[in-house]
Parts: C-alpha cells; sequence; structure tokens
C-alpha cells in the first residue's frame, strides 16, 4: 500500500478542487476515482453542486445515492435523499442552508460544544465565542434567531470509528495491534500511535474518519431540520 497514501490524497483534492470551483465536469471526472477510495460524502458534496448547475448527471447522483444508502452510516441517508429530491427537483421537507462544513465537523466532533451561525454557515466553538472572537457579529445573546447551538459530543462515536476502522479489511495487517490499543485508557493515543507506526494506514483512516465525522454533522444538521448545502462561492 506504499503508493496509497499518494493515489488517495490526489483524488481527494482534484474532487475538493472541482466541487470549490464549482466545475461540474471536473466533478464528474473526480467522482468514480472518488467513489472508489469511498469517499462517498466528498462525493456526494460535489454531485449536488453538479446538479445544481444543471450539467450534472442524473443517472450518476442516483448511482451514488444508492451507494451510499447500502453503505448506511450515520449521515448517508440523509445525504442519499438529498440527492434523490435534487434528482426530481422536488423538497426534502428541510430548510437547505449553506454551510461550512469543515467547521461544523470540528465543532461536532471537538467536544466542547458552539455554535452554527445560520448567516453565514460557520460554526464556532464555545471557547471562540467566549473568547469574543466574534468582533462585530452578534453573539447568540444579542441575536439567538441567528444561531443553532451545537451541544457538547461524547467520545463513543469517536471510539466505534476506530473499532470499525480496526475490522476492516483495509487494517487487516495490522489488527492485533490496533485491537490492543483501542482497549483502555488512553486508547485513541495509543491508536494514533499504532497507526504511525504504519504509515500506510494513516490515509485510509482519514478517509473513514472523515466520512463518518461528516456523514455525523450532516445527520446533525437534518435532524434540526435542515440540509447541508455547498457554499455557492468560487475558491481563488
Amino acid at each position: 500500500m506504499s503508493g496509497d497514501r499518494e493515489r488517495i490524497e490526489g483524488v481527494w483534492r482534484a474532487l475538493s478542487s472541482a466541487t470549490a470551483r464549482r466545475d461540474s465536469a471536473a466533478i464528474l471526472d473526480a467522482a468514480g476515482p472518488a467513489v472508489a477510495e469511498g469517499l462517498l460524502q466528498d462525493c456526494g458534496t460535489g454531485m449536488l453542486v453538479a446538479l445544481g448547475s444543471g450539467s450534472g448527471s442524473a443517472e450518476r447522483a442516483m448511482e451514488l445515492a444508492a451507494l451510499l444508502s447500502a453503505r448506511d452510516w450515520d449521515g448517508d441517508a440523509v445525504l442519499a435523499d438529498l440527492i434523490a429530491h435534487s434528482v426530481a427537483a422536488t423538497p426534502t421537507g428541510r430548510r437547505g442552508l449553506e454551510v461550512e462544513l469543515d467547521s461544523l465537523t470540528d465543532v461536532t466532533e471537538g467536544g466542547e460544544g458552539g455554535w452554527l451561525d445560520l448567516a453565514t454557515g460557520f460554526a464556532w466553538p464555545q471557547t471562540l465565542i467566549d473568547d469574543d472572537a466574534l468582533e462585530d457579529t452578534p453573539g447568540p445573546e444579542e441575536e439567538p434567531a441567528r444561531w443553532l447551538e451545537i451541544g457538547m459530543a461524547g467520545s463513543k462515536d469517536a471510539w466505534q470509528d476506530m473499532a470499525d476502522f480496526t475490522d476492516s479489511a483495509v487494517a487487516a495487517s495490522a489488527r492485533p495491534e490496533l485491537e490492543q490499543a483501542i482497549h483502555g485508557s488512553g486508547a485513541f493515543k495509543r491508536f494514533q500511535a499504532t497507526l504511525n507506526r504504519h504509515p500506510d494506514l494513516r490515509v485510509h483512516w482519514r478517509v473513514h474518519s472523515s466520512e463518518r465525522q461528516t456523514g455525523r454533522a450532516r445527520a446533525w444538521l437534518a435532524d434540526a431540520g435542515y440540509d447541508a448545502i455547498s457554499p455557492t462561492r468560487t475558491a481563488t
């Protein structure tokens, strides 16, 4: 697996760049390799952009929705439903929200809680709000209708991510070490230390972890009545 990191990172960059540029043709080109590497959530984000531009492929979008439904991790059904409704041009019953999923994931997985700014789609950790990092932006106390509270996350989901990765086919070569690492106090540090001894696995863990965390963020947002929509601005 020595070449996995370069290949997967290249596929990931191509998809992320195409999505940020809102380049539908490039998104569709990157989608096949991205799906093969398990990047279904990221691919779904790109596919929604392509569909929104009117130049996406309904057939390929529905194939992706089927893969998401079959995998059925947290948030996969939400994304599959959103894709299907986008193809059919029908509402999901939730409100579309342009959201910075990376920032939302940082807070939903960060353990300390925070707030999602519904006006900008950016999520703020509670510590930054407490430190007056909002500056001139009215905070949750000043303008509560603008903000959606993000509760503190426990460690159960993050531990399950490690356990499921340990059981995956890609982790077979290091499974005994990983199984030992994830049990008992200090599991998260031991897990990372074990990955450091198996650097060929790190990129696969990043894909696994990112997909799980992004899916949970989507599911959390859907439970609050919103669909995560990619911001419309173009990357420079």
